[in-house]
């Protein structure tokens, strides 16, 4: 009975074992140029047999890949080499940050964490063009943000059939935990030239190729326990140059502005930023809007980009009690404080700050956000958060405020068909009281062939977000130019 129990004990911990691949740590740096000439990937195992995601899914490629990954502390080195069946390449666009969907590339997703919940995206065109973003869990399926940037290096060179990608990425930008050794990665290949998708863990058309739920499990040997570089400061000035032609008056005004990160860890981050003007980020795409209610803008600010998810996945689609967007909309911010990341393999924590000046009519405002996220199990995980929106006098704060707290359970069953979600939130504000609560629970099913869900939310009419984005409670009557506040189930 006791040999029988150790052959079974061995036999599960090698099948464990073999389906978590390796990175290894190997003390040498390489010359990023696509040629993949250094002996260093000579030495380093090869991940392939990549399936067919589109247009179909079924089988492996035909046109396969080869993808090697090292790391000396300091960068995460990565090859590629897609074997195509013909020299030719095809690109979109050399526009960094766009989309690669009708491009020939690489992309690899990362999750660091190995949560499923948030990860980082790195893709790079056949022609050499970056793309990088975030992925976060957005309720029942995941959401890619092109806001958000770092610096790291890659090339690409097209050699005969091959198409050739080498890729460095400097872990300091990347959100880890030295005591959670195994990242989540998935790679995949887009060939426009073929309209194809392959991808390395076998993932099924219906499921997006974002999913973190399906990466490859690569155990990250010697991972360090700390970046290189723990502070970054980003100082600025703004000039403003103005000409009254008629009056015949010239005025010029400065602006000094600084931006300020620290790791406290390599997982846990700390981000400041002083008098932000934000001039450096695109402007929207124009929304021609018919609806009687608000449209949904992405947020695009640094400040407010990393570890995002926590932030913003607080709800629900259509209400979601913390929205960035509303955070400086009628007023500069003057500062703002934002302490973010992993403070335990399976806990994570946001904490927010901002003021806001005041602005003509418009009184200086008070910010305040705590989430906390804990794994309860693989299934199960939990969002505990509290937002304050409260105007101020200089530093006293005034009788005029909005809260809102609420908490959420998340579900995910171990074959990735069953996802659950619950919520509840209620706010509090100053001379409204009674209907002011949310709650939501909702069910997901999906496989190959079959999808369906079913949800049933209530809102009150007085579970008023201002910081939030709740459209549907706010109705706009164009007639009487008036907005009505109506709950609804």
């Amino acid at each position: 009975m006791k040999q029988t129990f150790f052959r079974l004990f061995l036999f599960l911990s090698i099948s464990i074992y073999s389906q978590t691949s390796e990175i290894k740590f190997i003390d040498t740096s390489i010359s990023i140029d696509g040629k993949l000439e250094e002996s260093v990937w000579d030495t380093l195992p090869e991940n392939t047999n990549f399936y067919n995601y589109l247009p179909t899914d079924v089988g492996l490629a035909k046109n396969q890949t080869s993808v090697k990954i090292f790391h000396n502390g300091e960068y995460l080195y990565v090859s590629a080499t897609y074997f195509d069946s013909t020299e030719e390449t095809q690109v979109s666009t050399l526009k960094r940050d766009v989309s690669i969907a009708f491009s020939d590339a690489f992309v690899m997703i990362v999750d660091t964490q190995n949560q499923e919940q948030s990860g980082y995206f790195f893709a790079v065109n056949s022609l050499g063009n970056q793309t990088d973003g975030l992925v976060s869990r957005v309720n029942d399926s995941y959401n890619l943000s092109f806001s958000w940037n770092t610096i790291w290096q890659s090339e690409a060179i097209l050699n005969g059939n091959k198409k050739q990608y080498e890729i460095a990425i400097p872990l300091k930008a990347l959100n880890f935990n030295k005591e959670n050794n195994i990242f989540g990665i998935q790679f995949y290949i887009r060939d426009i030239k073929n309209n194809s998708w392959t991808i390395l863990k076998n993932v099924k058309r219906n499921y997006a190729n974002l999913n973190l739920r399906f990466t490859e499990k690569f155990l990250i040997v010697n991972l360090p326990e700390k970046s290189n570089s723990r502070f970054t400061a980003t100082p600025s000035l703004t000039a403003n140059y103005q000409n009254d032609v008629i009056n015949n008056v010239d005025d010029t005004a400065f602006k000094a502005s600084l931006d300020v990160q620290y790791n406290l860890t390599s997982s846990l981050k700390m981000d400041a930023t002083i008098n932000p003007d934000f001039s450096q980020i695109d402007v929207d795409q124009q929304v021609t809007n018919l609806t009687r209610f608000s449209v949904f803008f992405p947020e695009q600010r640094n400040f407010f980009l990393e570890n995002s998810d926590l932030f913003s996945n607080l709800g629900v689609d259509g209400i979601n009690p913390f929205y960035s967007r509303r955070v400086g909309a009628n007023s500069d911010i003057q500062f703002g404080l934002k302490l973010s990341g992993n403070i335990s393999p399976k806990t994570r924590i946001g904490v927010l700050n901002v003021q806001t000046d005041e602005a003509a009519a418009v009184a200086s405002q008070n910010f305040g956000t705590l989430v906390l996220e804990q794994q309860l199990s693989k299934n199960f995980v939990t969002t505990a958060f509290f937002i304050n929106r409260q105007q101020t006098d200089n530093f006293d704060f005034v009788n005029d405020y909005n809260r809102v707290t609420g908490i959420n359970l998340n579900y995910k069953s171990n074959n990735n068909r069953w996802i659950g979600l619950a919520n509840y939130g209620k706010s509090l504000n100053d001379g409204i009281s009674g209907d002011n609560n949310f709650y939501n629970a909702g069910i997901w099913f999906n496989k190959r062939g079959l999808e369906w869900n079913a949800s049933i939310k209530n809102v009150g009419k007085n579970y008023i977000t201002d910081v939030g984005f709740t459209p549907r409670l706010y109705n706009y009557d164009a007639i009487n130019d008036l907005v009505v506040r109506e709950g609804y189930t």
